[in-house]
């Protein structure tokens, strides 16, 4: 572009630089844990056993929620600052899963194995938990295995299933019954023809 004598560069430069303000709305960042009822808190550090030691997990808060809808209840860490998910599992005793056990070298410390969905894959965990004091370190063990109870009460679906089978069953045994029963009055029709044909044969040789 020619310059020309009535060019000013400034007022082009404070031009180039004004920028028009926007308000934008806020965003509301959910994380699937409003649908939780907290039952348990306490700021703690998570490790998790990689042989042929316990590797540091996480450091934050360690909470346990209950569902508010199914009232199923699991545990979760999120690490500081980055908010991201170290561990997140089912409070369950299935197949001796979520046994506490106190580390033989803390007196504030438990362990436990779990199936743990943090990781895009979810796997069999070995968890190591250390809390600050031992007021916490009683607690967590109180609601923790309240929550075990509570989860194993619950059918997580396996009564549905097995009520599916039920049903599917009912239908297969009346869809038999049915061909039975055809075949029965099949087999009734035969001996009614065959015994009134040999009524009439025997009418027929008295004549």
């Amino acid at each position: 572009m020619e310059k020309t004598d009535q060019y000013n560069p400034e007022e082009e430069v404070a031009t180039e630089g004004q920028w028009k303000l926007v308000d934008l709305p806020e965003v509301e960042e959910k994380s699937g844990e409003e649908n939780y009822t907290e039952l348990f808190t306490s700021r703690t550090k998570l490790y998790r056993w990689r042989k042929p030691e316990w590797k540091e997990r996480g450091i934050g808060n360690f909470r346990i929620m209950k569902h508010k809808e199914s009232t199923k209840i699991i545990g979760m860490l999120r690490q500081e600052g980055t908010k991201k998910i170290m561990a997140h599992f089912n409070i369950v005793s299935i197949a001796k899963l979520c046994e506490l056990e106190r580390l033989k070298t803390s007196d504030k410390t438990w362990v436990w194995s779990c199936f743990d969905f943090s990781d895009p894959e979810s796997k069999l965990e070995q968890f190591c938990l250390r809390f600050k004091t031992k007021e916490d370190f009683e607690m967590f063990e109180k609601v923790f295995n309240e929550s075990k109870v509570h989860n194993d009460s619950l059918d997580w679906g396996l009564k549905k299933k097995e009520e599916e089978k039920v049903e599917e069953k009912k239908v297969e045994e009346l869809f038999f019954l049915r061909i039975m029963l055809s075949g029965f009055k099949s087999r009734c029709m035969i001996f009614l023809l065959f015994i009134y044909s040999r009524a009439d044969k025997m009418q027929y040789m008295i004549r």
